[in-house]
Parts: structure tokens; sequence; C-alpha cells
């Protein structure tokens, strides 16, 4: 009884392992307002990011799309995606390139090399772009209609984020603890706003306050903080201060009136009243939470969990109530999420 026992669990296990193996070799039908894009970032120096797929319809989770679609790897540290004139822009840091694929068929449109360490692309006017960097003391500017650099914005350090308000351009320095005001025109560096350190992820509320995010140096006693700014006077509006704790991650709600942080847990700060809350709006229960997204047809709340940073991670859905709809298996470190 006890071998029959035995062989029954080793079949189950070859069954599920063929079911997974069997949906992850599969291909979505991509149809715009049906998912969410997964930005699997990957092991440094490994070469295993990947591009998944999440169908909200059939609630299933497809697998390296982009290496399904053009037979090859995507690269080494996948970090952002934007969608730039119906064309998916897909930012691969330590690889030192952006792969442009169509966003239905994934299949290579187009490639920007000539990189160092691309954090994100962002669309400035109808045929430009700019890319901040990690190691590089630069600003690329790309021409979307060849998808070359075709000029750059001298800096020093680590540039992160880029948000375009108006006629200006706002721009993260990292490593100098600063945001950037960018002519929108003549890509001239008008002023810079000091904040705390680490400004990174920046979003714009409602009132088109600008949110930035600083992480903070908690190891050398230095407190992150999300500031608000003004985007017509750069002037500091609100600070919210964060003493011994780092976020990194910054996700808003469709009425812009809501600012969801990751820090081990979830946090959630009303805009209008920017307080640090006593408790968190989701905790982890000793779960890694690392990336953050918000569905803006519906507000459910997509967090990923890195687990151990080497085996697949998860994602959970939660409402906007805070309950945990469903979850799937994802690639390895899924760091965001591109809804499309």
């Amino acid at each position: 009884m006890k071998i029959n026992h035995i062989i029954t669990a080793i079949l189950i296990i070859i069954s599920f392992s063929c079911d997974k193996e069997s949906q992850d070799n599969d291909f979505p039908e991509i149809i715009k307002g049906n998912g969410v894009f997964i930005i699997n970032e990957g092991n440094y120096g490994w070469g295993n990011a990947s591009l998944g797929y999440y169908d909200k319809i059939e609630g299933k989770y497809y697998h390296k799309i982009f290496e399904k679609a053009n037979n090859r790897a995507l690269g080494d540290v996948f970090q952002s995606i934007s969608l730039i004139n119906d064309e998916l822009f897909l930012t691969i840091n330590n690889s030192g390139k952006i792969e442009i694929v169509d966003p239905i068929t994934i299949e290579s449109i187009s490639l920007i090399d000539g990189l160092n360490s691309p954090r994100r692309i962002t669309k400035i006017s109808p045929s430009k772009a700019l890319v901040t960097e990690l190691y590089n003391n630069k600003i690329s500017v790309i021409n979307l209609d060849n998808y070359t650099i075709t000029d750059e914005i001298q800096v020093s350090g680590w540039t992160e984020d880029i948000v375009v308000q108006n006629n200006f351009i706002f721009i993260s320095n990292t490593g100098k603890d600063l945001v950037y005001v960018v002519d929108k025109e003549n890509l001239i560096i008008l002023d810079s706003i000091a904040t705390y350190p680490m400004p990174g992820r920046m979003t714009i509320d409602r009132f088109g306050k600008l949110w930035v995010v600083c992480s903070g140096i908690p190891e050398e006693n230095k407190s992150g903080a999300l500031h608000s700014i003004n985007t017509e006077n750069y002037e500091i509006l609100e600070t919210v201060e964060f003493a011994a704790v780092s976020f990194s991650n910054i996700a808003m709600n469709s009425a812009a009136d809501c600012i969801y942080l990751v820090n081990n847990d979830i946090w959630k700060i009303d805009v209008s009243n920017p307080e640090f809350p006593q408790t968190s709006f989701i905790s982890a229960d000793g779960r890694q939470f690392y990336g953050i997204g918000i569905d803006s047809n519906n507000d459910d709340i997509y967090i990923s969990d890195a687990i151990d940073y080497v085996q697949r991670g998860k994602i959970m859905i939660y409402n906007k109530e805070g309950n945990l709809i469903s979850s799937f298996d994802a690639g390895i470190i899924p760091g965001g999420f591109f809804f499309y």
C-alpha cells in the first residue's frame, strides 16, 4: 500500500509539472484593456530577465513571452516598460539597451543600444524621448523616428524617474538628492530642488502636485521622506518623513488622491492629508513585497512577492479595500506592472 501511495504522489507531481510547463509554453491572445505586463527583473548578471503577461479575463499568467515571440532571451535586469507611439519600450538595465516590440505580438521592432545602464524612457514630444541612467552622467535624448541617440543632457550621477508636467520635465537625481526642472522645449536644466536622500519614483496627483518618494539611507541614520512639490514655483509643499524605514516603489490610484508605498507592508497616504499612517494598509505577513501597480479600471492593487530573490516570485491581487482577490506565480524578482 505504501508503494502505491508513493507512486500516486510521484504521478501527481509529474502531472502538475507537465501542466505548469504546458502553461508556460502558451502564448497569450493580447487584447488591449484585458491584461497586464509583468516586469520580471531577473538576477543581476544572470541574464534571466523576462516579460510576463497576465490575462485578467482568463485569470491566467503567461511566462517569458518575449522569448517565445523572438526566440532569444530578453537580457539582464528588466527595469521598466513605457508605451510610446503604440509601441512597447522595454528597458533592460544591465544589458544597456531598450527593446522595442509590438504590444500585441511582442515581436521585435527595433533596438536602442549604446546606453550604459538605462532606467526609464519617457516621451516628451511626438518625436523625442528621454532616458535616465544609473551609471552615466547624462540623460540621453532619443529620436523616436529612427530610435537613435541624438543628444544628451549633462548631469552628475544616477538619474531615475521622469515626469512631464505642462512645459516642464521633472527628473529625479537619486545620487545627488535633487529633482531637476528641465525646459521641455530647449532641454536646459532651469533649476534643481533639494530633497531628502535618494529621491526616486515620482507621480502627479489630482491637484497637479508632484510627489517624490525618497528612500533615505537607514543604515546611515538618514531618513527617507515623501515630498509634494508645486510644479509652477518648485517649492516643496509637504514632507512626510519616514524614520528608520526605506520606501522605494510608489503607485497612485485612478482618482489620483491616494498614494501607495512599499516597505515590507503596503502603506496608504491621502494626498489631501499627507500623514504617515499608524498601521499599514496591507500586511506582508512574512512575504517579500517588492513591486506595486494599480489597475486604473477598478483600482485593484497588484503586489509582487520576490520571495527569496532567486526562485520565481508571486503576484497578489487585492481590491481597493485591501482584500485579497487572487494570486499567481510570475518570474524571477517581479518588480513592476504595465496595464494594457
